[in-house]
């Protein structure tokens, strides 16, 4: 939920016209993944997949469980991730009165079924207050992070999940207290390590502080000090491993939404070199809240405004950027909508997730979304 739970979370500490949390996608070994059965009480027409290929055919109508999409909640998935033949979604939900609580679930390519994971979530790590933002594979575990509300204050949780076993660790234990004013907001899966990035949860009078880090399944490395000091405004949202380095994105400060402007940055971890590529994006673009990797381009995802949806390609051995709108029926059935986090499914498949806009007055909830794109 990229624009609005920060906001209204954290309003006494963040002056972020919402929330920034978005994921992002690596891509990894696939070993054989078990179909789950269909989840019970689905909405129908909730996510809708789009053929851009035959100019914005809309196709399959999937539904997501009802607890992703109620009026009193604002809901959103931030993230998706694909796995052998399932992708994980992750996201959260929160109301007026401030309680957090996370939303996790798993889609079959093949079934079209969707299972939710929530409740054996948040009973295996007691994490009812949590609110995850990103998840990647390494091929073996899903490494998923995210925040949680304890006593006041919002601290940055972690947590692994087998899916070959069903097992959820909890890993928050790992993060060194010296990073607990972190959110951290994308992770990827570089071959060998796990890059994270994300931004302080108060942010500085001239804008935010970017933080990135490490994990090798052991360790958790504080990195930010390679960071170059012309991104020390910037917030950081996603991370995304493209072959030899990865794609970083976010927006640029110090100005907050809709001031802002996005960001993207190609990070080498082989020569800690940032080459920024924002000039690549077109003006309206306020913020990129993550990328999805496959061959020689990313299909990058955000917003522009008044919340609606960007939608490029980017180019990684040209370094140019084109921007696309789907044609035909708009897929939602709210005016204003975000995507947040994008995954390659198979062939010229993408699935991107987000969010409906939620108002304020009246006070509305938004609602999770998904969809397919096909080039």
């Amino acid at each position: 939920m990229k624009k609005y739970i920060v906001a209204m979370i954290l309003s006494s500490l963040v002056v972020i016209s919402g929330v920034a949390f978005i994921s992002t996608v690596s891509e990894g070994a696939n070993p054989v993944a078990t179909s789950q059965g269909a989840q019970p009480n689905l909405l129908p027409n909730v996510i809708r997949s789009v053929n851009f290929a035959t100019g914005g055919q809309y196709i399959n109508n999937i539904g997501l469980p009802v607890s992703y999409n109620t009026s009193t909640t604002f809901s959103a998935l931030n993230s998706v991730t694909r796995w052998s033949n399932e992708l994980l979604v992750v996201g959260g939900s929160t109301n007026y009165s401030y309680s957090w609580a996370p939303l996790i679930g798993l889609y079959s390519l093949h079934s079209g079924e969707f299972t939710d994971l929530t409740h054996e979530f948040i009973t295996a790590l007691s994490a009812g207050s949590w609110y995850l933002t990103a998840a990647a594979w390494d091929g073996s575990s899903l490494l998923i992070i995210g925040i949680a509300y304890e006593s006041g204050s919002t601290v940055p949780v972690m947590a692994s999940y087998n899916p070959n076993t069903g097992v959820f660790t909890n890993l928050s234990s790992i993060i060194p207290t010296s990073d607990s004013g972190w959110i951290p907001s994308g992770v990827a899966w570089g071959g060998s390590t796990f890059a994270i990035v994300g931004y302080m949860v108060v942010p500085t009078s001239t804008g935010g502080t970017p933080v990135m880090a490490t994990y090798n399944g052991k360790t958790f490395t504080d990195v930010t000090a390679t960071i170059p000091s012309a991104y020390s405004p910037d917030y950081f949202l996603g991370i995304t491993w493209v072959g030899n380095g990865y794609l970083i994105t976010g927006w640029e400060g110090p100005g907050l939404y809709p001031s802002s402007s996005g960001l993207m940055a190609l990070y080498s971890p082989h020569s800690g070199t940032f080459t920024n590529l924002s000039s690549l994006l077109p003006d309206n673009v306020y913020w990129v809240g993550t990328a999805a990797w496959h061959g020689n381009e990313a299909l990058v995802v955000g917003v522009t405004y008044p919340d609606t949806p960007s939608e490029g390609i980017l180019n990684l051995l040209t370094l140019t950027y084109t921007s696309f709108t789907p044609s035909g029926t708009d897929p939602f059935s709210a005016s204003y909508y975000i995507l947040d986090g994008a995954a390659w499914g198979e062939g010229n498949n993408f699935y991107a997730v987000g969010q409906t806009q939620p108002f304020y007055s009246p006070p509305v909830g938004s609602t999770a979304i998904m969809c397919e794109i096909s080039f």
